[in-house]
């Protein structure tokens, strides 16, 4: 078998060029994530094969070095390493001594959070490769001074949107424009539902039962593939997972097991066994006929002729409406639905999902990875979250009492199903 075309090979006439294979591209939404993978061998390439098919994109095509210095850590081998974001881990490795933690495991820790940064784009390491998901990222916002105008000094704006220099012939006013306009979907309560549910997902008993048996019951599939190829709208098998299907598995068992649980809990993917990335909403031009059968499980496909006119605005949301909840197998999902009514004007139960998801997102790794520091150090380290997480540390120990009623006592150490 072929390896996978090097730097230095030509493609195939009329495919895509390298740079647009190799290039991975970060989305703005937050709706929008998966993994990203190497070391994948595909026999030799036919012309009439999209690339889209043979490779699991987006491709790392050269994994950070600090990876391969890794990858026979205990908490890498056959798993997925979820990182703490590198200002949270510098803060706790700052305010804890030496002692508790063994100096081998600070290094691996300081090593990937430092190339996962700030959970903007990476939120881990797999296969030797960067683990892609946006869902974690601190904050969605921009920062912009509000007073930005023609002719004013950028170079704020340009370290805040972190470019090497300025864009050819850059417009402050239109960059200004831009980035209010995307400030204003961040807050739209549409995205903040789409960022607080996997908060949701990750406090609900039934979910995380669901999801542990699903990682149980295809663990040597996910080794071998990790989760990103399983996707609720993916249209057919992807071509690589039967060129590489080293262990002989049932492909449509293990897609349609996967596809079963994401339509079930309204989702696009998982990012390995703990993060969900929820399913936004898709437009005429993002639906194949082929992916029919499972959006209409985990949601509605709305269709208006273009013989009549467009209903009203109160008017669509009302058919909308009408026809998502006429759907039987909603009862798992009623909470959320609770909190998301249009009429309920209070949103702070979603700010409140925002953190949560983030917060025992991370508070688990340490427990997972580094138990013994609780013990002594349990205030500092809710002062340390609550700065992190811009609220107070009363707030921080109220979220954590909110999550064990949620889940249970002992939440904290419960393992990967990977294991």
């Amino acid at each position: 078998m072929d390896q996978l075309p090097s730097p230095n090979e030509p493609l195939p006439e009329g495919r895509d060029t390298k740079e647009d294979l190799l290039k991975i591209t970060v989305e703005v939404t937050p709706a929008q994530s998966t993994d990203a993978h190497t070391n994948w061998t595909v026999p030799t390439i036919e012309p009439e094969t999209p690339y889209d098919q043979l490779l699991p994109l987006p491709l790392e095509h050269q994994p950070p070095p600090a990876i391969l210095e890794h990858q026979g850590h205990r908490w890498i081998v056959d798993q997925y390493f979820y990182s703490l974001p590198k200002d949270l881990w510098k803060q706790i490795d700052e305010a804890l001594p030496e002692g508790p933690i063994a100096p081998y495991d600070r290094e691996v820790e300081r090593h990937i959070s430092e190339i996962c940064g700030d959970h903007s784009t990476w939120a881990g390491v797999w296969n030797n490769a960067r683990v892609q998901y946006t869902g974690l990222r601190r904050s969605s916002k921009f920062s912009l001074d509000p007073n930005l105008s023609e002719g004013q000094d950028v170079q704020g704006l340009i370290v805040e949107m972190g470019w090497d220099q300025p864009p050819h012939n850059l417009n402050p006013a239109k960059v200004a424009n831009s980035i209010r306009v995307a400030n204003n979907r961040f807050t739209s309560p549409f995205l903040q539902a789409l960022s607080a549910y996997p908060g949701w997902l990750l406090t609900n008993r039934t979910f995380i039962e669901e999801q542990e048996q699903l990682v149980q019951d295809l663990r040597q599939e996910i080794r071998q593939w990790g989760t990103a190829p399983f996707h609720l709208s993916q249209p057919a098998m992807p071509k690589y997972l039967e060129i590489n299907n080293e262990g002989h598995f049932d492909l449509s068992r293990t897609m349609a097991m996967f596809q079963e649980f994401l339509a079930r809990w309204r989702l696009s993917c998982l990012t390995g066994p703990d993060l969900p990335v929820p399913q936004g909403p898709m437009m005429d031009g993002d639906i194949l006929p082929a992916m029919m059968r499972q959006l209409s499980a985990a949601g509605g496909l709305f269709f208006v002729p273009d013989t009549v006119p467009l209903p009203s605005r109160d008017d669509l949301r009302d058919m909308l409406g009408e026809s998502l909840h006429k759907r039987a197998d909603q009862s798992h999902l009623t909470e959320w639905q609770d909190l998301i009514a249009n009429d309920r004007p209070d949103r702070g139960p979603l700010r409140k999902f925002q953190r949560l998801f983030k917060l025992q997102h991370y508070w688990r790794l340490l427990h997972q990875r580094h138990p013994q520091i609780f013990k002594g150090n349990l205030r500092r380290l809710r002062e340390i979250f609550g700065t992190f997480l811009e609220v107070s540390a009363a707030t921080i120990m109220k979220d954590l009492q909110e999550v064990e009623d949620r889940l249970g006592k002992g939440w904290e150490t419960r393992k990967s199903p990977l294991e």
